[in-house]
């Protein structure tokens, strides 16, 4: 773990403006340390640097660094008195060359909290708990993992589950399910049901040949790449299918059908996302139990072991595209994001990010009800499966991870249906790396709203703004005319000036004067204006690029951002 070299240097770095596919059988009654997140604003770097800086015992060490297509990600862990805050973090993300993109705190004021001190029992965190920041001891039980007072009072508990030389073989596969392609909807007519996972003549017709890459040794062909090992990790027990000839055809009632699914269909995920271009993500061989256990249950693990798991209750997982998608993407999205996932919220992100890939790549194979999320494996009478086409606001949250996705995975549908999915799943793919450990969704929204004017030059922001003001997830400038400051503060044209076709106006909507000061995306003030109740931007005077307005009316602050295209 590498310290931070001071930690000026972090705050100069940054002071420009800047879980499964359905519910586990045994699901843990999680408890969030209350810690809130927020965006670092310009004026509040000085703050954050006060506050670290009151004490010796103050530090931030990089827990993890990672790069991807659109920058650098850096995330730091707060220390207090030698031991980590758990969920305490700063997320700073940058461009390539180090200009910062956005940055995340939960950093705490440890002086505005009554601090336990017991010098009895080796500890292993500090735990923020209402007004209280208290020593905790960090124990692990297979995926659960729990902080405890030395009293044995539980402060935090979760599952760590995220639920849900080679050749060429030939097999037998739904692509991307029964359903889809025979075009029909669970159980119509009474037929197209699961029949206890039986041969049934109508689903059997609807496997499909395909290649899959595969290893071939000693004259044996076996279900294992460079992207998954198709093994045996749980009861039930089945020694996993090879063959002496490089045809793999099985029924559905078969297990090594469910084998030949989940290898096919992870190694059509890799393919998908190199053809995005992302070449370097989950470079190893994940592990791939297609019948981990009797339950209606799939997830991925990533601790203690690093594998998928499918269940065999219900409708097969493994039978179902969509659920083997899902868990992939979660392997995707740890490689991308190699941190702790905390807040509720931001487990619903993950959820729906999963959600949102397999809804892409149904789309590609075969558009029919590509937004019924999970279609052959759920929306029967297992269980209900998930909705891609939710009209759910964020006002509508619940609290429930599971529920809330849908929020986020039908705004992705929506987009996809807009723009392309392909666009979309790239914006995704760009945006994982950028997300903390308790990352809302109106913040990844904001973040996938810069991403497209690094990545696109802006080129969708009206569609996502749209979209992600319809949801409530912030004021974001559909480039019409925009209000702030309570309708005191009005922004007009904004589209016309990142065109070029006109001037951008702000104006006070009231007597008085208000003050102004422009950043461009290197943290350079441009501009400042005092006193003033209306400012027009000329777009010919600003080269292309993000700037940021900070305005000041009656003691409120507002910021907001412009374009300026080339």
């Amino acid at each position: 773990m590498k310290k931070v070299i001071a930690l000026s240097s972090i705050l100069f770095l940054i002071s420009i403006p800047t879980f499964a596919q359905h519910q586990a059988e045994v699901r843990l009654k999680e408890q969030t340390p209350t810690l809130v997140q927020s965006e670092l604003l310009p004026s509040q770097f000085n703050q954050q640097k006060q506050l670290l800086n009151k004490s010796s015992n103050e530090d931030l060490v990089l827990k993890t660094y990672t790069e991807s297509n659109i920058g650098k990600h850096y995330l730091y862990q707060q220390i207090h008195k030698g031991l980590p805050i758990y969920g305490a973090f700063l997320k700073v993300n940058t461009n390539k060359t180090g200009g910062v993109l956005n940055s995340f705190s939960t950093l705490v004021d440890v002086n505005a909290l009554n601090i336990e001190t017991d010098n009895s029992a080796n500890y292993n965190y500090w735990v923020v708990s209402d007004n209280n920041l208290l020593l905790a001891k960090a124990y692990k039980n297979g995926y659960e993992f729990t902080l405890k007072q030395n009293n044995g009072t539980i402060l935090y508990q979760k599952d760590n589950r995220l639920f849900f030389t080679d050749t060429i073989i030939k097999a037998r596969v739904f692509n991307p399910d029964p359903l889809t392609t025979a075009g029909v909807t669970y159980g119509k007519d009474g037929t197209y049901r699961n029949f206890n996972d039986s041969d049934y003549t109508l689903l059997n017709e609807q496997r499909k040949w395909v290649n899959i890459p595969a290893q071939f040794n000693a004259d044996t062909f076996y279900l294992k790449n460079k992207y998954a090992a198709i093994v045996d990790i749980k009861s039930p027990n089945y020694i996993p299918s090879k063959s002496t000839k490089d045809s793999f055809d099985y029924t559905r009632r078969q297990v090594g059908f469910k084998e030949v699914m989940a290898l096919y269909h992870i190694s059509e995920v890799q393919t998908y996302i190199k053809l995005l271009g992302f070449n370097n993500l989950v470079k190893y061989q994940l592990k791939v139990d297609p019948h981990s256990s009797t339950a209606d249950q799939s997830y991925f693990s990533y601790d203690p072991d690093t594998s998928l798991h499918f269940g065999l209750g219900g409708v097969p997982d493994a039978e179902d595209a969509d659920v083997i998608v899902h868990e992939y993407t979660h392997a995707i999205s740890h490689s991308l994001n190699p941190t702790d996932i905390i807040g509720t919220e931001r487990r619903a992100l993950e959820e729906a990010i999963c959600d949102a890939m397999c809804c892409a790549y149904s789309k590609r194979i075969n558009p029919f009800l590509w937004k019924n999320i999970f279609g052959w494996d759920g929306h029967n009478e297992f269980w209900n499966g998930r909705n891609g086409a939710s009209l759910k606001t964020y006002e509508n949250k619940v609290g429930d991870f599971y529920s809330d996705s849908e929020i986020w995975s039908s705004a992705m549908n929506n987009l996809s249906e807009k723009i392309g999915e392909n666009i979309v799943m790239k914006l995704l793919l760009n945006v994982i790396p950028q997300l903390s450990p308790n990352t809302t969704m109106p913040q990844a929204a904001k973040i996938m709203y810069d991403t497209d004017s690094i990545t696109n030059n802006s080129k969708y922001r009206w569609v996502l703004a749209e979209e992600f003001v319809a949801r409530k997830m912030g004021d974001f400038y559909t480039g019409t005319n925009e209000v702030l400051l309570n309708k005191q503060i009005s922004l007009l044209n904004s589209f016309g000036f990142a065109n070029g076709t006109g001037n951008a106006t702000i104006k006070l909507n009231q007597a008085g004067t208000f003050n102004i000061q422009m950043y461009d995306v290197n943290g350079h003030v441009i501009l400042t204006r005092k006193n003033i109740n209306q400012l027009d931007l000329n777009p010919t005077e600003f080269g292309a690029g993000l700037y940021i307005l900070e305005l000041n009316h009656n003691g409120k602050t507002a910021y907001l951002k412009v374009f300026r295209h080339n």
